[in-house]
Parts: structure tokens; sequence; C-alpha cells
């Protein structure tokens, strides 16, 4: 006979495009019943099973956490962006990285232009009027997209 017993996760963070908020989840055997926030999850019936998530993740089967392991290695030393809120704040952000390492490229990672008001992001000639014949890299916070600047295109 299958397991049949009624399991509840709450108290976490459920990764799901379905449900972006939801922070329980309960099966029935092997079956999802219940995908959703706290509350609805207590009203959806009793449990056999109640773990508490203390705030972790549940992300289903087979998700690519791969690394940049060059890119982690890079940030660690590179200029931190991902509390930059506007392209101006980059900006700021890579002319004191100019003022201060006075040679070698500016390496910089995690803006993202999601969470910014204008989302345009830095442009070549922006960071070439900054940085002059320096190179620059700006990664965005995923590492799929870069803002650079011409003397590092050339």
């Amino acid at each position: 006979m299958a397991d049949m017993l009624r399991r509840l996760w709450r108290g976490g963070r459920v990764l799901t495009p379905s449900h972006p908020a939801a922070t329980a989840i309960a099966a029935v055997g092997s079956t999802i019943a219940y995908l959703g926030d706290d509350a609805g999850a207590a009203q959806a019936g009793e449990y056999d099973e109640v773990v508490d998530l203390a705030g972790e993740l549940v992300a289903p089967a087979f998700v690519d956490a791969h690394v940049h392991l060059t890119a982690t290695g890079l940030a660690y030393q590179g200029l931190d962006l991902s509390g930059c809120r506007s392209r101006t704040e980059v900006l700021d952000a890579v002319a004191r990285r100019v003022g201060s390492q006075p040679a070698g490229p500016v390496i910089g990672h995690g803006w993202d232009e999601r969470v910014w008001p204008d989302p345009a992001v830095p442009r070549r000639d922006e960071l070439d009027r900054i940085a002059g014949s320096r190179a620059v890299y700006l990664a965005r916070v995923d590492l799929h997209a870069a803002a650079v600047s011409s003397a590092l295109l050339d």
C-alpha cells in the first residue's frame, strides 16, 4: 500500500512560478495537495506530519544551481554593485574605484536594473568617460549580461 501520509512543510519559501509568495507546501503520499501561504495550509486540513522550515527554501528537483567559479573569485576582490539602486549609483561606484585603484581593470558585479526606478543600464560611453583607457567589466547580478568599456572591447 502506498504511503498516504499527509505532510505539511510551512514557514519557509517555496520556489514556484505559479505562487511566487508561497511559504507552505503539503502532500498526500507523493502528490502535492496544497501550495500557498501558511494560513491557507492550516485551513486545508489536518496533517500527520508538520515540518517548520524556519525560513528555509524548498525548490523543485533538477534546479540548475551551478556557479561561475572564475566570476566568484573575481567578485571576491571586485567592486560589489549589488547595493546600487540606479545607473547613477553604479557609475559613481566605478568612479570611486577608478580613483582608489590607480591601475588595472575595474571588475564589478551584482547590478540589477530590475530594482531600479529607471531600468537604464550603464552605457559604454559613460564608462569610457569615467575610466579613460582602463578596461571596465560590470557583470549583472546573474552573470549573463555585462556593461563594458571600449578599452575592454579593444
